[in-house]
């Protein structure tokens, strides 16, 4: 079962933060973001900017390196993404709580596209 906390433990070290292209060449995960209200996508990117100071947040780990970090903001934003190590975060995609099944399947078919 998956579980959710608070994972501080790669704090202080950087992370490399990309965002994954499928197999079309898109970054669904950018074409989220910037279809997000400045607010919103403001509130995002701070989180991302916390990832790459290496304070992962609420993340719940989905296995196979699948994780979802929860941002408690709006409808309860969702930013999926693979951790490869202590050093790379690749975001697969973003998504909202009311989303939220449908988007874990789409990450996990894009993370077995990156294998």
């Amino acid at each position: 079962m998956s579980h959710l906390c608070d994972n501080t433990s790669m704090e202080g070290k950087t992370i490399q933060v990309e965002f994954h292209k499928n197999h079309r060449g898109k970054e669904l995960a950018r074409e989220w973001l910037n279809a997000l209200d400045k607010s919103a996508r403001g509130i995002v990117l701070a989180h991302i900017a916390r990832l790459r100071a290496g304070n992962l947040g609420k993340v719940r780990d989905l296995k196979g390196g699948l994780f979802e970090l929860k941002i408690q903001y709006g409808p309860g934003y969702r930013l999926y993404f693979y951790k490869e190590g202590d050093k790379l975060v690749i975001l697969l995609l973003g998504g909202d709580k009311g989303t939220q099944s449908s988007d874990i399947e789409k990450a996990r078919r894009l993370l077995a596209e990156m294998e």
